[in-house]
């Protein structure tokens, strides 16, 4: 990213919002939903995003679903710390591929909707299909 980001400062400056998709809070998260995808790599970019003056906003987002749900606090706790706008949550959809992913009976747990609220009580998150 900090390769990018100063061979395309013009780029950079004209931005109003970087939408970013991270569906882990953790490595072996991270690895499992984004194939190929490696965490070092994404968290290095982040936190490098976080350390540069921008005028622009960074806004995460989140598919959740059944191998990631549990980490939506600790993807809060990022956002936070991170200094980044919002952090939103979209329930995965199902569009017709038959993927077994699209498992959403998580939904239906206690603990998944007392997380929920726990998450909404924060000002950056923002909740699409969870309730």
């Amino acid at each position: 990213m900090e390769k990018f980001h100063k061979r395309n400062l013009a780029l950079f400056d004209q931005l109003e919002t970087l939408h970013i998709s991270v569906d882990g809070a953790t490595k072996k998260t991270y690895e499992k939903i984004r194939t190929g995808g490696k965490w070092e790599q994404i968290d290095s970019n982040l936190n490098y995003l976080s350390s540069i003056s921008r005028k622009f906003c960074v806004y995460l987002h989140m598919v959740v679903q059944k191998d990631n749900w549990q980490e939506m606090s600790m993807m809060t706790e990022m956002t936070n710390r991170l200094g980044f706008e919002k952090i939103y949550f979209n329930l995965i959809q199902d569009w017709g591929t038959g993927n077994d992913c699209y498992d959403t009976q998580f939904t239906k747990l206690l603990e998944f909707k007392i997380l929920v609220e726990k998450v909404r009580t924060n000002k950056k998150a923002r909740l699409w299909g969870l309730y």
